[in-house]
């Protein structure tokens, strides 16, 4: 008896799995003659495949075939036997409809688009399923006009908003997606999210600024006549911010946190928006007025911190500042040190002071006992202390005692060996190396390096590899000693030491014409003049680099160097988009490619 069961089984199942391999082949055959445009033979084994389970699938092929053969009796007869049995599916009664209109049968066409449009849903899912069968053939107004019904029911529903929105962002109408926008907001604030994605969406879209302040003036009217409601304020601002809008923005901002007697929040963020978009006044206003509410708030530690932040990017960005500007900052680092205290909270404040203090003012003893002081905090978190152990190498170093920086560098890296920190610290102990002309332990630790997940680290150690590698190709002692001589020009251009790292370029230059380093050399010289306040030299070094090497290693370096020089010091904004521009066509894989884009759409405004 259990052998009888066994074999009847076995065949049904030899049975099954033949069926399906023949299911499966005809399947193959008819997508085959379907996609060369053979539909004649390609129906029957449609028909074959939907008579089995009437599958969506092979109705939807059947219907494509029929109507490609303009067989269109066919194709609604087949409509309505799967209306029949799948009477709820509004997909299969829009696809009917569809067909009417392509045989030319309008009218009763618009009977069914005008029963889909009024037909009072359940749900919101019924309502939003609808109106995306609608859309989908192309009836958008229809489709808009069962959102709208759909959201006088379940104005919360998240799936009608967004059908409704993707529909309107298909369209590309634009301002009716910012008044809906405005109107979602009036009876949910928590869409605001979801508002500025599809707004931002549309900016990306059109650059237009007709439009972009066409919808802006939409969301002001709204904002004003909704004093009330403080998304649509939030709205505002993000506006004003996306167009580059800072000034207003933040005029609006604070004018909203004293209406609504808020602490600053809005504010605040707005400053840390601008800080990142390198809009220092304006950052420097928001963190002011924060700052100017008193110390009683809880954003005021963290927005003085920010001054701070914003007074030392300010100072150090692109030129060499004077030693009484650098005393200035460092006045005011310790006065802010004196008011928040050396706590966890301000181990960035301690760290940037004595940077300050070590690599402008060469004050390294007061440094390193503030460094210390600060990597021995109780319950300073791993990362700042690493980066405090980090600064006080640098320290270190910068003072010349490499033995104890590197010794520092190799226990950061053994500490820290998983995570970018270890990297860093790796990093600079393979800079050590090169420093003091050990150039194959160096190229080793920079080996590991040029696959580290920060692009930073990876693009220096990429550079200071191949430096070497193409220095180093021979045992020649002339070209290591050319190696040697600019290893040590790179030490004190660290050290702040640009009058002698231009000796040792100069000997270079005078000693071995035609030398491989000769690009290296104009970069150099460069930075070293960059140091020194002599803007003419940096210019006539970085354009010889663009025009003699511009497929070398430091083009991009020098294109945008220059790019930077005439935008921040020349004033010559025309030069300035010309240059990143080159940069971003010639150099896409640059580290400084995206930058540049984000400085000329800038200037473009």
């Amino acid at each position: 008896m259990i052998r009888v069961v066994f074999c009847v089984c076995a065949l049904i199942f030899s049975y099954s799995a033949l069926v399906a391999q023949t299911s499966d082949e005809q399947n193959q055959l008819a997508l085959l003659y379907f996609s060369r445009g053979e539909y004649e033979k390609a129906i029957p084994l449609y028909e074959q495949l939907y008579a089995k389970n009437h599958s969506s699938i092979y109705f939807d092929y059947c219907i494509r075939a029929h109507s490609a053969l303009k067989q269109y009796d066919k194709a609604i007869a087949l409509t309505k036997e799967q209306l029949k049995l799948f009477p709820q599916q509004v997909h299969y009664t829009a696809t009917l409809a569809r067909l009417y209109e392509e045989s030319n049968q309008a009218k009763q066409a618009e009977e069914i688009y005008q029963k889909m449009v009024k037909h009072s849903a359940k749900t919101a899912g019924e309502y939003a399923e609808t109106g995306r069968a609608l859309a989908e053939n192309k009836k958008y107004d229809y489709a808009l006009a069962v959102y709208d019904a759909g959201l006088k029911k379940f104005s919360l529903s998240e799936d009608l908003q967004r059908a409704k929105m993707e529909l309107l962002l298909r369209q590309g109408d634009y301002e009716n997606l910012t008044k809906t926008c405005v109107e979602l907001l009036q009876n949910d604030e928590s869409f605001l999210p979801t508002a500025e994605n599809y707004i931002q969406a549309v900016f990306a879209k059109n650059t237009a600024q007709s439009l972009q302040t066409a919808c802006q003036t939409i969301v002001e009217q709204a904002a004003v006549k909704n004093a009330h409601v403080p998304a649509l304020q939030d709205l505002l601002v993000w506006m004003y911010v996306q167009q580059n809008n800072f000034k207003r923005a933040f005029v609006f901002a604070k004018s909203l946190d004293m209406r609504y007697k808020e602490t600053g929040e809005r504010v605040y963020e707005l400053g840390e928006t601008a800080l990142s978009n390198e809009q220092y006044n304006l950052a420097s206003d928001c963190f002011s007025y924060i700052v100017e509410k008193g110390n009683h708030t809880h954003l005021y530690n963290p927005a003085l911190t920010k001054l701070l932040d914003i007074s030392y990017k300010q100072l150090f960005a692109h030129a060499t500042p004077t030693a009484a500007q650098v005393q200035q900052l460092e006045k005011q680092y310790e006065k802010a040190l004196e008011e928040l205290g050396t706590t966890t909270e301000t181990m960035n404040v301690m760290r940037t002071l004595a940077h300050i203090q070590a690599f402008y003012l060469h004050k390294t003893e007061q440094a390193l006992a503030l460094l210390q002081t600060a990597e021995t905090l109780p319950g300073a978190a791993y990362s700042d202390r690493a980066q405090c152990a980090l600064e006080k190498a640098d320290v270190y170093l910068f003072a010349g005692d490499i033995w104890t920086a590197n010794m520092l560098y190799a226990k950061i890296a053994l500490d820290y060996k998983s995570n970018d920190i270890g990297n860093e610290a790796r990093l600079k102990q393979a800079q050590v190396a090169y420093y003091t002309s050990q150039f194959s332990y160096a190229q080793a630790l920079l080996d590991v390096l040029k696959a580290s997940t920060s692009k930073l680290i990876a693009n220096n150690a990429f550079e200071l590899s191949q430096l070497i590698s193409d220095n180093t190709i021979t045992d020649e002692d002339s070209s290591h000693y050319a190696l040697q001589l600019f290893a040590k020009a790179d030490l004190a251009l660290y050290q702040n030491k640009p009058a002698q790292a231009r000796l040792y370029l100069d000997s270079i230059q005078s000693e071995f014409l035609y030398h491989s380093l000769t690009d290296d050399v104009l970069m150099r010289k460069a930075l070293a003049a960059q140091a020194q306040n002599d803007t003419a030299d940096m210019v006539a070094h970085l354009t010889a680099i663009t025009q003699q090497y511009s497929y070398d290693v430091y083009a991009d370096n020098a294109y945008f160097m220059l790019a930077e020089y005439y935008q921040n010091t020349a004033k010559n904004s025309a030069k300035a988009k010309e240059l990143y521009k080159i940069l971003m066509l010639d150099y896409p894989q640059s580290y400084y490619c995206t930058i540049a884009r984000k400085r000329f759409r800038e200037l473009e405004l």
